[in-house]
């Protein structure tokens, strides 16, 4: 595990009432890079539960930007912003 990456998710997690893979095929994507303890979907406000379909995408959107636009510096800015995401009303 890395300390930025996609987020990893519990098989069989769901969005709604769809496993992940179902709401969106490129989900398995996010498991091109080694998964992390934060990342840009997470510092974007983008974390907790999938209750609806869009929460996943929102989610996966992000993590693909971060897949494809990779650099260190990125990684660094991501983990700066994550100390400040801890403080706010809704870390978990």
């Amino acid at each position: 595990m890395s300390i930025v990456g996609p987020r990893p998710h519990a098989l069989g997690s769901q969005a709604g009432d769809k496993l992940f893979w179902e709401v969106d095929g490129q989900y398995w994507r996010r498991h091109s890079l080694k998964p992390g303890l934060t990342g840009l979907a997470q510092v974007r406000g983008h974390r907790g539960a999938t209750e609806q379909e869009s929460d996943l995408t929102d989610r996966l959107q992000s993590d693909l930007e971060y897949i494809a636009g990779w650099t260190l510096r990125r990684d660094v800015e991501i983990t700066l912003r994550t100390l400040s995401v801890l403080r706010h009303d809704r870390a978990f």
